[in-house]
Formats: structure tokens, sequence, C-alpha cells
């Protein structure tokens, strides 16, 4: 048995190419102006671009993934990291904001964070404030669904739904919801390219025959043959808005995002139940506040990287984000509670496409790489 850390693309005979403005209003049920890229880090170049002035200086959590810092390296916005505590939430005493700054908050894993006090915080200060989504999805039932408070939100598709590309950016603020359909024009529908479909159908072929002992080759591929951020880079050398694969349009059109967060939810609690109690284990999260759409199932360990290539050995996927994306100008002394979490962080799968049997698998793997 092969468990990936990812929904399986599905695949579609019908190839007819879509027409663009499905890509309009993936979330309907969000009042925010919406567009889809290829990327949320896309995405989010051109949200600042729609703001009156780009920012001499932007707020982001030291514990993050170097992608997040390339549309502000690229406009040349000067980057400051603020430090987490032990529950993600941003550590802001003593923090020396300015007016016209953007501050980024990250919704991690999908746990949504106290977006109304710091919204209060950025109209204190006068900020620009900015929810980084790309690891959860919007939640139609919540009283303030993540992506919703921000002046402008990101979202990245391919991390909760079978797509291989699309991020959205999400407009809320007034001000400047009337300069995104002027100012962003729409992307093309494309065929998936040769290097995407290798790893997409890979990561399928390995889940439906249950190969064992495929983790290792799946990095090898991605390095080999798809690196995001290399893709990432050339797509912005010209200021172009990339295509978007045909399969992720069909599944914006077909997608049931309740059923989505609700499989996503049951496996939560279900791991939640069977791990809390688990020795040498530490549960951050143990239930799920209003609004949640976990991406993975995070727990802290004293030994994280031995427990990770123990169960990929045994075909399970786990994650120790943001792993080599940490970005190197950030400093062990400065940032304590970060790099204890760096140290110590370990992500669960338990996307859709898993079911108990998957999720047993998992808890099975895990106590016998704890005892190992």
């Amino acid at each position: 048995m092969v468990i990936l850390g990812n929904p399986v693309l599905q695949s579609y005979r019908n190839n007819k190419p879509l027409q663009k403005d499905i890509l309009q209003k993936p979330f309907p049920f969000l009042s925010g102006e919406q567009a889809v890229f290829s990327c949320a880090r896309e995405a989010l170049l051109y949200g600042i671009k729609l703001l009156d002035h780009v920012p001499l200086k932007v707020h982001i959590p030291a514990y993050c993934c170097q992608s997040v810092l390339v549309p502000f390296e690229k406009l040349r916005v000067e980057i400051r990291f603020y430090d987490v505590d032990e529950l993600l939430r941003p550590a802001v005493r003593n923090l020396k904001f300015s007016k016209g700054d953007i501050f980024l908050l990250i919704h991690y894993f999908g746990i949504p964070q106290d977006t109304l006090s710091i919204n209060r915080l950025c109209q204190e200060f006068s900020m620009v404030f900015v929810e980084d989504c790309a690891h959860t999805l919007p939640d139609p039932e919540a009283t303030h669904p993540m992506g919703s408070i921000g002046a402008l939100s990101i979202y990245s598709l391919r991390k909760q739904l079978p797509v291989p590309d699309g991020g959205v950016l999400i407009v809320n603020d007034p001000r400047i919801k009337g300069r995104m359909i002027s100012n962003i024009r729409l992307p093309n529908l494309r065929r998936m390219s040769l290097r995407r479909w290798l790893v997409t159908n890979f990561d399928r072929l390995a889940f439906t025959l249950g190969w064992p002992n495929v983790l290792f080759l799946k990095d090898f591929l991605r390095n080999v043959i798809d690196s995001t951020n290399d893709v990432f880079n050339e797509n912005l050398a010209d200021d172009s808005i990339s295509d978007i694969h045909y399969f992720t349009a069909k599944m914006l059109e077909r997608i049931d995002i309740k059923t989505v967060i609700s499989a996503r939810r049951k496996n939560y609690r279900y791991l939640a139940d069977r791990l809390l109690n688990l020795h040498g284990v530490n549960v951050p999260f143990p239930s799920l506040p209003d609004g949640a759409v976990p991406q993975v199932f995070p727990l802290l360990l004293h030994n994280a990287d031995r427990v990770k290539i123990y169960m990929h050995r045994k075909g399970i996927f786990v994650g120790r984000w943001p792993g080599l994306e940490m970005p190197k100008h950030v400093s062990r002394s400065d940032f304590p509670v970060t790099f204890s979490l760096v140290d110590s962080l370990l992500s669960l799968p338990l996307h859709q496409d898993l079911n108990v049997t998957h999720l047993d698998k998992v808890i099975e793997v895990l106590k016998y790489a704890m005892e190992s």
C-alpha cells in the first residue's frame, strides 16, 4: 500500500477546451472578486500590483517557505520576519509597523488564525492585510471563511484538490475590487505538459496499484523533471499570466467543496481520536475550530526526521514543512519557536482519497516508527 500526501489527479476522456469564464468564480460563495492563476505565488504577485502603490515593507512569519517570498523579492519589497508561538499564532509584540506595510498571515495546514484581531492590527497601523490560504479551502458555512477578511487572499488549489495547478486571488478590499477586471486578463486553458503528466499520473498509478517504496522514486522524478519554483520564476520573467491546465478548469466545474471539506474533517477527527494519547506525540490541534479545512494532520515529535524516513520507506507520505524551502536567511537565534516547529513538526496525510483502512495503516506505521 502507498499513501500519498495529496489527492490523486483524476482522468477525463473529453479534452474539448472549456470557456475561459469558468475560471472567474472558483468560490462563488465568497464576496470578493476572484481570478485564477497557475499558482498561488503568481496570484499574490498580481494582487500586490493592484494596490495603489507597491509597499516598501512586508511582515511575513519566519515559519514559511521560500516560495512565498518570491513575489516580494521580484517587486523589491523589504521583507521583515516575525516569529510565531507554539500554536502558530503571530508573535507581534514589540514589532514596528509603518503605514502602508503588508502584513501576511498564514493559515497553517488549514487551521484558521484569528483574522479579526489581525485585521484590527492592520487597521490600527494602516497596513494591507494579506491572508495566505495556500494550505486550505474556504468553508462556505463558516462565520468568517478563511480568505474573506484580508484585503487580498490567495489559495493553492493543488494542495487540496486533485488538480495539477491553480492559484486563486481573492480581492476583498472594496477600494481595489474594481481594478481586478481591468488589470488582469483571464488565462487560456492548455493541455497538461509531459513532465506534469508523468508526475501526476505516477501518483495515480502508485496509489491505485498500491506500489510500496515509491516515495523516494517520486522525489527523484520531481527533482529531475519538475521544479515548481523553476516553472514559477520562468513565468514571472516577462510578467505574463501563465495558462491553466484543462484538468484544473474541469475540476473547478465539477468539484463539490462541501464534500471535500467533510471528508477532510472526518479524517482529521479520526486521526485525532487515535493519536491524542500516543506516547511521545504532541497533537497541537486536538479539535478543529470553526471554518477549519485541514490540509494535513500536524503533530510534534522529538525524532521527526527519523520517523519521516521510516514511514517513507513503508510507502506512507509524511511532510516536514517547509523542509528544504525554509528561507536561508531566517536565523535560529532570532526565531526560536519557529525553529522548534521546524525541528519537530511532522504532518500526516488525510485527504479525501483516504478511507479508514488507509488511516489505520498510517497510524500503525507511525507507531512502529516511534518504537523502532
